[in-house]
């Protein structure tokens, strides 16, 4: 997942013009970073979603940190001056048991809030699931927290994903396809 970090706060100070050729920005300087079979789409705002298929979770880790790092590079020209600006990200990478991308979508939504709550501009990995002694999985979850849920958010808020390692025959969701929009 990639949001871009005070997003709200460049609309409020540059417009949303300036807002709009941000999100452009990152679409196209993502884009040009990515490999042949990645996928970049966009989510809905500010928030990107970015399929990284045959891709180990290190490799993908390594994947959000460059996307991240190409990102703070980004300088527009405004009206008042140039506008830099960062980005967060979330990676997480598909389990055995996801039976649909919202599984990894939601461990990735809660990597991308520790990167907010940590300070922004920067890239998290969402724990892997690991065996327990009862045969039960981990997955991590914040104490006290739905995994997925940014308590900050507002109903329609989306986030988007660095996934590693997506088979291509899981089915995406209702909502995945509902907010899945070309960058």
């Amino acid at each position: 997942m990639l949001d871009i970090d005070h997003f709200k706060s460049i609309n409020d100070t540059y417009g949303h013009g300036v807002g709009d050729d941000a999100i452009k920005a990152v679409a196209i300087t993502a884009s040009a970073h990515l490999r042949a079979n990645d996928v970049l789409g966009r989510l809905g705002g500010e928030e990107f979603g970015v399929l990284l298929p045959e891709t180990s979770m290190a490799e993908a880790v390594k994947m959000a940190e460059r996307l991240r790092t190409v990102v703070s590079q980004i300088r527009l020209k405004t009206d008042h001056g140039k506008l830099d600006f960062t980005a967060s990200l979330g990676v997480a990478a598909w389990q055995p048991d996801d039976e649909t991308d919202d599984t990894v979508v939601n461990r990735a939504d809660a990597a991308l809030y520790v990167s907010k709550e940590q300070g922004r501009n920067r890239a998290t990995a969402a724990p892997q699931a690991t065996a327990t002694g009862d045969g039960g999985v981990v997955q991590g979850a914040r104490p006290g927290q739905l995994p997925w849920r940014n308590p900050a958010a507002t109903p329609g808020d989306h986030e988007a994903v660095a996934l590693s390692n997506c088979p291509n025959n899981v089915p995406l969701s209702d909502a995945a396809r509902r907010h899945w929009e070309d960058p």
